[in-house]
């Protein structure tokens, strides 16, 4: 008579073992998308930041000269590339010259510290709204411009 015993079985270590593999790996791909989207929304809040706190710098400098800014001296529109004027850190400036240079170096930072930074800025009746722009694709085909516009009192 012939035992009945059942044959060993083959392979299924290895079996368990690749699908442990399998298992691993789309969660190691998991964690580095999850890394990846975090990185990119790290660097987005850091651009709206930096653009919160120069829209609040144009309007301080506003509150420094408001003679001028009720003239319009400190309007600013989306393209402007502001005008040459001497520094006003050593020589004396008047008001209106002033104006000019905080007008360029207010569109100085905003070039140079945003993605394709640029803004504009508008006083009426005591208000001040000032609107920075930016570049929000990092590197998408399709460009996506982000805004931060910024109301306040003179």
């Amino acid at each position: 008579m012939l035992s009945s015993f059942p044959r060993k079985q083959a392979g299924v270590g290895l079996i368990e073992i690749l699908v442990t593999l399998l298992i691993l790996a789309v969660g190691f791909l998991g964690m580095a998308a999850l890394q990846a989207n975090a990185l990119r929304l790290g660097h987005s809040a850091y651009v709206r930041t930096q653009a919160s706190v120069l829209a609040y710098d144009i309007i301080d400098r506003i509150r420094a000269n408001p003679t001028v800014a009720q003239g319009g001296g400190y309007d600013i529109a989306i393209g402007d590339s502001g005008s040459d004027v001497d520094t006003c850190e050593a020589a004396a400036c008047n008001t209106a010259t002033l104006a000019t240079y905080d007008k360029q170096q207010w569109l100085f930072l905003l070039q140079s510290q945003l993605p394709k930074g640029d803004g504009t800025v508008s006083v009426a009746g005591g208000r001040v709204t000032v609107t920075v722009q930016w570049d929000e694709s990092r590197g998408q085909a399709a460009q996506t411009l982000a805004t931060e516009t910024v109301e306040a009192l003179l």
